[in-house]
């Protein structure tokens, strides 16, 4: 019977596309794309298509949407979803296919067969993921998903942590019905459209698992009590430090993270660290001198001296001992010390595999468990408690999944290490009056701390004050300085191939430089020898394969070619590039100041890295002092509550030294921690 119906389904499926006759009338249907479901309508007359609708969807702005936008009209065309996907939107392209052709199966009358049994074997399925391809591999009995395997190289902390989430979630519930992980979407969708073909090429309906809920305990009526020395908002930098070193100061400790995976936005950094380092930069050719004073100077300056100096002289007379400290816990370093964008001087430091999350997570989560720290994930912190004698000792949460309340008793202090509110628009609209920048930040950066702490009496700081990263992807928002160039044989010009800044000034002058440009938008030129480190030669092939398909990145073997690819006029950058090269051989330029250049762009292949502005550090937040309390209007110390890392403000001033924001969590982070243990 199996064999005959699908011989008919054949059939009439090819008289209907053959005849070209549906039942007249508006059809849905869903798919999941690259960031989550995508609701298609498409309206039949008797004989054809006349309408397709991407009625509701998550996808990526400048991606999926550009994929809708190209392939609607060339399936009304072609009258079938038979047409080119958009190149760097697979996933997106797929669910399109798929929804729409749910739909012409409906309009022509056929209904599918629904098979709820595997086809025992292994099978295999390629997609395009964040960095490049991602390959997954599952294994079926004829009841069961037993084991799926996945092979890529996604990003430590963001899309292998997702995968890990998602695998445990299909296995556990023998289920399809996953939510994307927020904070790495693009590869929870990757990942889960080569589940679903794989699920295809086993046989079974895809409806079968789809409709299998995934299993959260039971939301209990009464509040679910825990108690704790320290009680600790957010598992970022910030919190795993204080969280570290309240534990080796012999407390306990509680950390609660409102996301599925650990991280926060310092998972999304490159691992840079500032530090006045004698030891590494006497090394350097020619040797670096500086000092904490002159960090001090540096700081200060870049704020426009809008910074508390208190808060500045800890931070910079504690780098080092942070470096040293994380180096104690198993952090990995380059040997080389460099500039970082907007970081003003050559005291910047990497991570071994410029991951933050191998070098800053990872090891001080590791020790965290040693130490018997707990953490509560998918748990939103809502609420600051006060005791009767005006201490901060209890924190209200929920848990995101089932609604459960949390109380959380914290015998000692609580500590609000919950980032910066970059991704909340509302907040970004309010103390800043921007509007319509993506940002680089985790979306789950929306200024939690702040309104708790202020709920609490907290007095804020400097939160008129945010900063735009230049270094952010056109499309996506995301960094990209990893693979941008070196800024001492980089320039950046805009569409007309002219340089408009100095590569080496401030962040914030850059941005607003480039938001001047046309289409705001500017370009990161280097050549084959001059724009590698922490570049694109260290990138895996197939990464860089990604990048240059999707866009973000531009090869060429000359100026022109590359220039063409860009969209760049030739004639402009080829002139502006040999005026550089004229400057490099002068050893000084006298055009924009450049701080230091060194190499000529003459070298073939020549890179080109299109950049945009991108909401990137909140300097505002919490006001604190140089113990990391949290403080009233007048001054006071609120007791029993610490602030560390973005959700505090006065450190920075009115613009961030670029490398500075992982110093402050560990340095700050550290301080609270080591006080709150204390009871201070």
């Amino acid at each position: 019977m199996k064999k005959v119906f699908s011989l008919a389904v054949v059939m009439i499926l090819a008289f209907c596309l053959c005849a070209e006759a549906y039942t007249p009338g508006t059809y849905s249907a869903t798919a999941n794309g690259n960031n989550g479901k995508i609701e298609v309508s498409v309206t039949f007359d008797a004989e054809k298509i006349t309408a397709i609708e991407v009625v509701q969807h998550d996808e990526t702005p400048g991606l999926g949407t550009a994929a809708f936008e190209q392939m609607i009209p060339a399936m009304l065309s072609a009258q079938n979803t038979k047409v080119d996907g958009f190149s760097g939107a697979t996933n997106s392209s797929n669910a399109l296919k798929e929804a729409v052709d749910n739909c012409i199966a409906q309009a022509s009358g056929i209904k599918a067969e629904v098979v709820s049994t595997f086809k025992p074997g292994t099978y295999s399925a390629t997609v395009t993921g964040h960095n490049g391809p991602l390959t997954v591999t599952m294994t079926f009995t004829e009841d069961k998903i037993t084991e799926i395997k996945a092979d890529g190289i996604e990003s430590p902390g963001l899309g292998i942590s997702a995968i890990e989430l998602l695998t445990k979630k299909i296995l556990d519930n023998q289920s399809l019905a996953c939510d994307a992980i927020s904070g790495a979407t693009v590869t929870s969708g990757a990942f889960m459209a080569a589940v679903r073909e794989c699920v295809k090429q086993s046989g079974i309906s895809l409806s079968v698992l789809e409709a299998r809920k995934i299993a959260y305990p039971e939301k209990k009526a009464e509040p679910v009590e825990m108690t704790a020395d320290v009680i600790i908002v957010g598992a970022g930098g910030a919190g795993f430090a204080a969280a570290t070193e309240a534990l080796e100061n012999g407390a306990t400790v509680i950390i609660l993270e409102k996301n599925e995976m650990i991280g926060g936005n310092t998972a999304r950094a490159g691992g840079t660290l500032n530090a006045p380092d004698p030891e590494r930069q006497s090394k350097m050719n020619p040797p670096v001198e500086d000092s904490v004073e002159l960090f001090i100077k540096n700081t200060l300056e870049a704020g426009d001296f809008k910074a508390d100096p208190e808060l500045v002289r800890v931070l910079c007379s504690h780098a080092l001992e942070a470096r040293h400290w994380l180096s104690a816990h198993g952090t990995k370093w380059t040997e080389m010390v460099y500039q970082t964008i907007g970081g003003l001087w050559p005291r910047s430091l990497d991570e071994k595999d410029k991951i933050a999350f191998n070098g800053f997570i990872a090891p001080l989560a590791k020790r965290v468990a040693e130490l018997g720290g707990k953490v509560v994930l998918n748990c939103k912190a809502e609420s600051l408690v006060a005791n009767d004698a005006g201490r901060v000792n209890q924190v209200v949460a929920f848990d995101t999944k089932n609604g459960q309340e949390y109380r959380f008793t914290a015998k000692k202090a609580v500590i609000l290490a919950t980032g910066g509110y970059s991704a909340s628009a509302a907040l970004v609209k309010k103390y800043n009056g921007l509007s319509g920048l993506p940002t680089s930040n985790a979306p789950t950066s929306t200024g939690d701390g702040l309104t708790m702490g202020v709920k609490a009496g907290a007095a804020l700081e400097g939160m008129d004050y945010i900063q735009i990263h230049p270094h952010g992807n056109p499309i996506t928002g995301g960094l990209q300085s990893h693979f941008a160039g070196v800024i001492k044989n980089s320039i950046y010009v805009n569409k007309n191939g002219k340089r408009f800044v100095e590569e080496s000034g401030r962040r914030d002058v850059i941005s607003n430089a480039t938001i001047a440009q046309p289409g705001q938008i500017m370009y990161s030129i280097f050549d084959s020898e001059g724009g590698f480190y922490a570049g694109v030669k260290e990138l895996p092939p197939a990464e860089l394969a990604n990048l240059t398909s999707k866009g973000y990145l531009y090869v060429g073997e000359t100026l022109e070619d590359l220039a063409k690819k860009a969209g760049i006029d030739p004639k402009g950058l080829k002139a502006t590039v040999a005026r550089y090269n004229e400057l490099v051989a002068a050893g000084k330029d006298t055009d924009f100041e450049k701080d230091e250049v060194e190499l000529p762009i003459g070298k073939a292949p020549f890179y080109c890295v299109p950049l945009s502005p991108t909401l990137h550090h909140t300097m505002g937040g919490l006001k604190i002092n140089t113990e990391a309390q949290v403080l009233r209007e007048d001054g006071s110390v609120i007791p029993g509550l610490y602030a560390a890392g973005e959700v505090t403000g006065g450190i920075h001033g009115s613009n961030r030294v670029g490398g500075n924001a992982l110093t402050d969590g560990v340095v700050f982070g550290r301080i609270a921690g080591k006080n709150a243990a204390m009871g201070k």
